[in-house]
């Protein structure tokens, strides 16, 4: 598979993590969210990054399809507003992880 296809594929992804988080917001209302929680995934998107929920709140799950300039745009971003970042590695090789063997 070519960077073409794997860029289309990050395009598609990120335009998912935005509506699915757009669709909750619009159902239930950032009342019902919550202010920070909603900070919490605009914050991130405002650098451009595709950002939502990793489920009901109090959490988001971030992708930067711009790569590692709009990763550290991305922490700066939501450390100056108090948010703790945790990068997740994503099916690491074997023996990489650090709880491996």
């Amino acid at each position: 598979e070519g960077a073409a296809a794997a860029g289309e594929r990050a395009g598609e992804l990120a335009r998912l993590m935005n509506i699915n988080f757009d669709l909750r917001r619009e159902m239930f209302g950032d009342a019902a969210l919550g202010a920070m929680n909603v900070d919490m995934v605009l914050t991130p998107r405002s650098v451009g990054a595709a950002a939502k929920f990793t489920g009901s709140g109090g959490a988001a799950v971030v992708f930067c399809p711009g790569g590692a300039a709009q990763v550290y745009e991305m922490v700066a971003a939501c450390e100056a507003k108090g948010f703790t970042v945790c990068p997740v590695v994503l099916n690491p090789p074997p023996g990489t992880h650090p709880q491996s063997p």
